[in-house]
């Protein structure tokens, strides 16, 4: 339902007045991050866009078109589109800022306009568009935030920028919230974390929410902190979209990877169907179904062709179901060649001993571990994810040092691993002393196999029992059964993550949205660690 629904709020901001199939959209890098995975250049063609370009790129003058800007409202965007109006770039200016502008940098706006002599009647809106999240599928969304478990968890981190990094996530938030034309909004969350300080801020930020459309939603928004669970997003993954964002990252709803040693690109598009269905299934029961549908389409082909005798002679039929026959290849074609190298990949990585290796790992010796982290046929990075889950799974410190020592280029995700184990031995008061680290939590001694609830569906679940728990607390007026849940969590998420929370907990909450700051991938987290040391 997310979505659809920021698609509809951007509709309505490309539908201007008295211009249906004339305009020019102009974005910045945050505003291409939002549309890329919700419009197709054809999508945009039909709704009159008949040019987009990006701010700081070179633009011809087409001086009797509409030009509608989709931008954050920073001093360097304002600067530019100032430029634009007193150049008469285009007949007449429509901006949208994907975030609130605050009063300061409306003030800047106004002083720029004046300093440089704009034709004020050229400007036709300036207006709040609150769309600042990337809709990645119908109900998970990222705010593009990526950093934000270092902000908030490194020891060089000021009060400032940790300040400042809870107000950006808090009107990302905001923007969610309103597209999901929230009225009564609750927020649960842990004390003492980075979640506290978000949780807050966004209360406080929920005084101001614009909400267009009518509306009485009960929305509950659960956030939690990457901290309580850093296992997750190291563990080698099993299911289809897990494993691509793996392998090969997804950006932006493409996925770019090498085949037969050249670079290929796959678009995760609304209407594939494959990925709808069978994205959070496991892979090899993905490969299965890919190949049932690849036969299916040979026998239709066999038919429509006539070569079987099926539809020979029945041209008119042949010619109608040819258009769908033809998209039907298109889609199992593209993860026909996904799947073959996602295959390849893995083989190359002999990525099935880490999986043996991950969901056994409390029940291995020491010398069978050491084993595969000193083989260095292995990737680096497969064996440091691998060595990270040992330490984790054993609890101990003494073992961050022995594997640290097998990999002297990453001693700093063990060091880090090493304190957060400490920290979790501390005394209450010795842990609020320790500041936002004391949210390293619970569940660092066992490692889950692959179908078992993960720790961060376990947490959404206990924050909806527990009530009266110390741990917890709750702003707003909580309702037993929302009409939305939202889990946010600060610091990122994972799409084995999001498999799981909605394998468990789709058929019990009508509206289940994951979101989060970014969408990690393990090798960006590994850095992560390593940069908090």
């Amino acid at each position: 339902m997310l979505r659809e629904r920021q698609k509809k709020r951007i509709r309505r901001i490309l539908k201007l007045p008295g211009n249906e199939y004339w305009k020019i959209l102009v974005f910045d890098e945050a505003g291409q991050r939002i549309l890329a995975p919700l419009f197709t250049v054809r999508d945009l063609r039909l709704l009159g866009v008949t040019v987009h370009a990006m701010l700081h790129s070179a633009r011809e003058q087409v001086a009797d078109v509409p030009g509608v800007y989709i931008v954050l409202p920073t001093e360097e965007n304002i600067r530019r589109i100032v430029q634009d109006i007193k150049r008469e770039v285009y007949g007449a200016f429509h901006v949208f800022f994907i975030e609130e502008i605050d009063a300061e940098k409306l003030s800047f706006f106004a002083e720029e306009c004046v300093r440089q002599a704009v034709c004020y009647e050229q400007i036709e809106q300036v207006c709040d568009g609150f769309v600042g999240f990337v809709a990645l599928e119908e109900s998970v969304f990222s705010l593009g935030r990526p950093g934000m478990f270092q902000t908030f968890h490194s020891a060089a981190s000021t009060e400032r920028e940790i300040g400042a990094a809870a107000e950006s996530i808090c009107e990302g938030l905001a923007s969610v919230l309103s597209v999901l034309s929230a009225k009564n909004v609750s927020i649960r969350f842990a004390r003492d974390t980075p979640a506290e300080l978000v949780a807050r801020k966004l209360e406080a930020r929920l005084q101001r929410l614009v909400v267009e459309e009518p509306a009485a939603l009960n929305v509950h928004v659960c956030v939690l902190d990457r901290a309580f669970d850093i296992a997750t997003p190291l563990r080698h993954v099993a299911e289809y979209n897990a494993l691509v964002h793996d392998l090969f990252g997804v950006q932006n709803n493409v996925v770019r990877y090498s085949r037969e040693n050249k670079m290929q690109s796959f678009d995760i598009e609304e209407d594939d169907w494959l990925w709808r269905g069978h994205s959070k299934a496991p892979f090899s029961e993905t490969v299965e179904e890919i190949g049932r549908q690849f036969s299916s389409y040979r026998e239709e082909e066999l038919k429509t062709t006539g070569t079987e005798g099926g539809l020979e002679g029945k041209m008119t039929e042949a010619v109608e179901r040819l258009p769908q026959l033809l998209e039907k290849k298109r889609v199992i074609s593209g993860h026909l060649k996904l799947s073959e190298s996602v295959i390849a990949e893995m083989e190359r990585r002999k990525m099935d001993c880490f999986l043996s290796l991950e969901q056994r790992l409390g029940e291995c010796s020491e010398e069978e571990v050491l084993k595969v982290l000193r083989e260095e046929s292995y990737a680096e990075g497969d064996r440091v994810r691998l060595a990270v889950l040992y330490v984790l799974c054993k609890g101990s410190t003494e073992k961050a040092s022995l594997v640290g020592d097998v990999f002297r280029g990453r001693s700093g995700v063990f060091r880090y691993v090493g304190r957060l184990l400490s920290l979790s031995g501390l005394q209450p008061g010795e842990r609020e002393a320790a500041g936002f680290l004391r949210s390293f939590v619970s569940s660092v001694k066992t490692f889950l196999p692959e179908k078992s609830t993960l720790p961060l569906t376990k947490k959404v679940v206990q924050y909806g029992q527990q009530m009266g728990s110390d741990e917890l607390a709750t702003l707003g007026s909580y309702r037993a059964r929302p009409d939305i849940l939202v889990v946010f969590v600060v610091g990122g998420t994972t799409y084995s993550e999001w498999n799981n929370l909605h394998r468990e907990l789709s058929k019990t909450c009508r509206n289940l949205i994951l979101g989060s700051t970014e969408m990690l991938s393990a090798e960006s987290f590994l850095d992560t660690l390593e940069a908090c040391s």
